[in-house]
């Protein structure tokens, strides 16, 4: 069984690979727009990002955002997206729910289970991460990262109602590089990593290679197993990159990523521990599969770039919940997504005078198979399932024009038109002593669309200093709860959720440039809220909209070169968020949760850091991450106090070759990353880790 899906899921890759290089071109972009990029975010330099899809300095840019280099991440030890996103100001994650789940929380805004979508959307090289399974892209040969905060809906859509952090890989060209690196740690932990780039043909065909292995044995403990929550994960990634002819450029990439992994870091909550109660027979085994194909044309008085990606995910898992006490013996779920996506834009060619304008046009069509989702449930000899499936379309134009008047002052204008739609077939039947029960089969869809505006004022105050002010508009879609058993079909729907989003924000290089200081106050109003909870007699998840909530809250991120051999980082972020409308019946009776906090909403997030860099190669590096007070759920019925993490990394390293020690949570919190109370599920966050690493470039 697992063989014949195995060659299937590499079928698809290659399928997909030689489908995508087949292609004809169609337009493209800059060919020399990574030459424009600094290669880092050192205090005093410009720093050159595309958030707003053209190329702007980062501290001209009307929005809350953080820009992480490739070296930046190597200084840090960043290798996984779950370590970058620990850095996000305002942003709650748990990386490890059961399942490859990825829920998130950003400046109020909650994932969703039912739309299978996170606040903060990922994208990498234009492919959007926008499903909560297998959101782990890998880092590979990073050019750097940008970290938007606050609804990017009007450029980005795809639900990013919090933000959107993109990750753009390194472009190969003429310059041969070459990478190998490795390190091995606690807990039987080991990775290793490889990139190659250079010309094929030089100055017309460039490709770029990349892979990485990561294993550990787990740092849970189960009496059961001398294994722990293991893992083993492997990855892909190939680039190649054809300049035709001078205004026209070919980029092409692929990445492939299989996972398979033991029993989760679960307990029954909530008390944090590391000795596990689970099954070592529980397993997750999943792949994902991304493709992009970016054509970019340089008429001079304009620029034209076509954008198609593909997304192949498949997951299958299997977890024994009986440790539980809750009647639920064992879980599990078979699924496999995909989604094909084409945008098309047409914007202004760079310009020295700060006008510029982007317009577009943007097309998806998405299928979710969840072949399987089944509970069984001893007390009455009896198997649940809950297969359905989802298919999905979307339609979107947007534009954005910003235009600079009496000298200081530019205005910022866009707008976007999303309409989406679903349809799904769903089935509700029980196996019991043997004998198939039909319940429910019965299919019902549904469409919702918005017109999602954006204004931004920016004042240059001082050639240093820019001030800005903007309203954005977010929209999440509405879609079926799909996890009840009731026979009416206008039950399995809950709203569209939208958001009015207010920012204020000062961006400044003081002191010869040698500081950066950026700080930012927002306020957004959250209609319709999607919200979702556990019910412990029917054992099911129910969606559900609340009336209404607010966020408001403050960030504040400095970087300076204190001399030049030390250089510090700080940020602070606070978030207020409350559930201002939300009233309702279960079948544990009314409940009025008005006035509550926003769960997984963390009130005070903080980080800093002092990195040190000799001459002579000595490296040495010191993080404070601390997360405030949270609520689990929607009753505030219980929370988790503030943690504080402290990690350290040291070393010495040449042009060709480094070597460091490196530990996380080196006071060794032991500290639960999720709890569901009304199951008392929980998960338990990874402990003090350490460990040795070396870096060869040739």
């Amino acid at each position: 069984m697992f063989e014949s899906r195995g060659t299937k899921r590499i079928g698809i890759w290659l399928a997909f690979v030689i489908l995508f290089t087949g292609m004809a071109p169609v337009w493209s972009a800059d060919p020399d727009r990574e030459k424009k990029t600094a290669p880092g975010q050192m205090p005093g330099e410009t720093i050159i990002v595309t958030a707003n899809k053209i190329a702007q300095d980062v501290q001209d840019v009307p929005i809350t955002m953080t820009v992480l280099s490739g070296e930046d991440l190597a200084e840090s030890g960043i290798g996984t997206v779950n370590e970058l996103l620990m850095r996000v100001p305002n942003l709650f994650s748990s990386g490890i729910l059961t399942g490859n789940i990825r829920m998130m929380s950003f400046r109020g805004k909650t994932t969703m289970s039912f739309t299978e979508a996170n606040p903060l959307i990922i994208y990498v090289d234009g492919i959007p991460m926008d499903s909560y399974f297998n959101a782990d892209p890998g880092l590979l040969d990073v050019e750097r990262v940008e970290i938007l905060r606050g609804s990017q809906s009007t450029l980005y859509g795809k639900s990013s109602m919090g933000g959107v952090i993109n990750i753009i890989t390194r472009k190969p060209d003429n310059e041969f590089r070459s990478r190998v690196s490795g390190g091995i740690g606690s807990f039987e932990t080991g990775f290793a990593v490889a990139d190659v780039s250079g010309p094929i043909v030089r100055d017309k065909a460039f490709i770029g290679i990349s892979a990485r292995y990561d294993r550990t044995d787990g740092y849970m403990e189960n009496p059961a197993t001398d294994r722990g929550n293991d893992s083993n994960n492997k990855r892909a990634k190939v680039r190649l990159r054809v300049l035709p002819a001078e205004p026209l450029e070919i980029n092409f990439q692929s990445e492939i990523s299989a996972e398979k992994k033991g029993y989760d870091a679960a307990i029954k909550g909530p008390e944090a521990t590391l000795q596990s109660p689970l099954n070592p027979s529980d397993f997750i085994d999943s792949l994902a599969v991304s493709t992009a194909l970016n054509m970019t044309y340089d008429f001079g008085s304009l620029q034209a770039e076509s954008i198609t990606t593909h997304r192949y995910n498949d997951m299958f898992y299997s977890q024994d919940f009986s440790f539980l006490g809750i009647g639920v013996e064992a879980t599990g779920r078979d699924i496999e997504d995909w989604e094909l996506q084409q945008e098309i834009r047409v914007k202004s060619p760079e310009t020295k005078d700060g006008f510029s304008w982007i317009t577009g046009v943007y097309a998806a069509t998405s299928e979710r198979d969840r072949n399987d989702i089944w509970s069984q449930i001893p007390a009455f000899s009896m198997v649940s399932h809950l297969p359905n499936s989802e298919k999905a379309r979307d339609y979107a134009v947007f534009g954005q024009v910003t235009f600079p008047f009496r000298e200081r002052f530019a205005l910022t204008g866009a707008m976007r038109y999303q309409y989406t739609e679903k349809e799904i077939q769903y089935r509700y039947y029980t196996v019991m002593n043997g004998v198939t029960i039909p319940v429910l089969n019965t299919e019902t869809d549904n469409s919702w669309d918005a017109f999602l505006p954006k204004v931004a004022l920016t004042w240059d105050v001082t050639e240093d200093i820019m001030s800005f002010v903007s309203v954005t508009r977010g929209f999440q879609p509405g879609g079926f709860n799909w996890s009840g058993g009731t026979e009416n079909p206008g039950d399995y729907t809950f709203k569209a959720q939208t958001s009015w989003d207010y920012e204020l924000g000062v961006k400044t290089r003081i002191l010869n440039r040698a500081v950066t200081l950026n700080g930012s106050l927002f306020y957004s109003t959250i209609d319709d809220m999607q919200l979702v909870s556990y019910d412990p007699l029917t054992f099911a998840y129910h969606a559900s909209n609340a009336a209404k909530a607010t966020a408001w809250g403050a960030e504040a991120d400095l970087e300076a070169k204190l001399s030049p051999e030390f250089r510090l980082g700080v940020s602070a972020a606070y978030t207020q968020a409350e559930l201002d409308a939300y009233t309702g019946e279960d079948t544990g009776g009314t409940f009025d949760y008005s006035g509550n906090n926003v769960p997984f909403t963390p009130e005070l997030t903080l980080g800093l850091n002092l990195t040190y860099t000799h001459i002579k190669g000595w490296f040495a590096r010191a993080e404070v991450l601390r997360y405030g007070r949270l609520y689990w759920d929607e009753a505030n019925s219980r929370n988790r106090d503030p943690i504080t993490l402290l990690n350290a990394r040291v070393g010495y390293e040449t042009e060709k070759w480094g070597i460091f020690l490196w530990g996380n949570n080196l006071s060794d919190q032991i500290y639960l990353n999720y709890l569901q109370p009304a199951s008392n599920f929980a998960l338990v966050a990874p402990p003090r880790t350490i460990g040795l690493q070396f870096d060869i470039r040739f």
